[in-house]
Parts: structure tokens; sequence; C-alpha cells
């Protein structure tokens, strides 16, 4: 069944080898077919499989995977300076309302690079982030998403798929995010999210021992604050140059 691919595949390595493309490129200039080896359709992902099976990796016909990008502003000095604090904010009104307050105006928090995370989209589009030439040494990576275990979940994925970044909870986001939401009736955890308590752990590391245990607390209740909690008008009281 897959013998038509082979043959396509097989005279192709069989001629001189011409320059690198993209995978989707590649695939259109083979099959005629752009998702052909990346895609979500049965048969339009079959080209990876059989490669797979030929042992031969996206290299070997000449093509490369490209980085998924991400929405984000940077400070205009940003590449002048020699160390940057760089946020990745999980939500979009949060992520804009950060930018405004942060970064549009004086503020408490120096924020050089604020990157949309998107949800989970953040962990295939991060290594985008190689194109802002970022210090592995001395920038300071900070996540920031919604008190939950599915943005607690996500944070420690990020960690995992990128160890060398040392990403951080951002603690103050946080816990401004609890402060405010427990002043709230406590609101009922998604029953599609899933607590992992190895998670939870990790992510409170960071955080004093009062602060840890009152986020542990209300997690393990089964309740859960969004990061909109900390609004517009919190971030500028919180941290605003009064």
């Amino acid at each position: 069944r897959d013998q038509p691919i082979i043959d396509i595949i097989s005279n192709f390595l069989r001629q001189p080898q011409h320059g690198m493309l993209t995978v989707n490129e590649r695939a259109y200039q083979l099959f005629g077919d752009e998702k052909f080896f990346k895609g979500a359709g049965k048969n339009r992902s079959r080209g990876e499989t059989v490669l797979r099976r030929l042992g031969l990796v996206y290299a070997d016909i000449g093509c490369r995977e490209t980085v998924e990008p991400f929405f984000s502003f940077q400070s205009k000095v940003f590449h002048a300076l020699a160390n940057r604090d760089i946020y990745i904010i999980e939500n979009k009104d949060t992520f804009w309302s950060f930018k405004e307050q942060t970064m549009d105006k004086p503020a408490r928090i120096k924020a050089d690079l604020i990157i949309y995370g998107e949800g989970k989209k953040i962990i295939s589009s991060f290594r985008f982030v190689e194109e802002y030439a970022v210090n592995l040494q001395r920038d300071r990576f900070y996540y920031f998403g919604d008190l939950d275990p599915e943005g607690i979940n996500i944070y420690c994925l990020l960690s995992a798929e990128y160890p060398q970044y040392d990403i951080q909870p951002f603690v103050a986001g946080y816990q401004a995010v609890l402060e405010i939401g427990l002043n709230k009736a406590p609101v009922k955890t998604p029953k599609e999210q899933r607590l992992i308590k190895e998670n939870v752990e990790q992510f409170l590391h960071t955080f004093s021992p009062p602060w840890a245990a009152k986020i542990k607390e209300h997690l393990e209740q089964g309740f859960y604050i969004p990061q909109e909690a900390l609004s517009a008008e919190e971030m500028r009281e919180r941290f605003g140059v009064k």
C-alpha cells in the first residue's frame, strides 16, 4: 500500500541533493500536498509514518520543521539590556493588561519581553524565543497563568520541555490572584482538569511556606481562580508607580 510513497522518496534520494526546504514545502514538491507529512487528516499524515518506518528523518530528505511563532511585545531597549525579565502570560486579556500596565506605563515591575502563551500552545511555540537572542545565564523567565490544575500543569510541561531556561512562576502575580479570588465566592474547578500532586509541589517551590499552604489548600478543596482576577485596575494598584 505504501509502495508509491516509498518509490517517490527513493527516487528523490537518488538525485543530487538540493537546498534545505521546510517540511510542508518538500511535501508539496514530492506529493503535491503540503500537509502530506504534517497534517491532521487520516491520509495527510501517512508520509510521516512511512518516513519513520523507513528509518528516515526529515533532514534525510532535505527539509526541516518550522517553529510555531508566538505573539509578543518587547521594550524599545530590549536588545541593549545586559539582562532582561521575560514574562509568559497564559491568557489573552491578562496579556494585554499586563503589557499596558507594566510596559506602556512606569511600573515597579520590569517587563522587557511579554509573551502570549495562548494556553498549551506555548509548549510548542516557546522555541521561537531563540529568535530574540536570549541569554540563558542573565535573562530571567517567569510564567503567569490561571491558578488551577490546568495552568499549573502547563507551567510544569513548559519547564520540563525547556529546562535550560529555568522558568519560574510569577510569584507576585499568583499571590495577587489568590488574594483577590479569596474575596469572592469560591468557584469549582472544571471536572476535566486533573490535579497532579507532583506538579503542584514543583509549582509551589518558589513561594514562601504560608503562601504555598494557602494555594495548596485552595486547589485541594477543588477550587480555582482565573488569572483575569488580576485586572488592569488591580495591576495598576499593585504594580504601578504611586
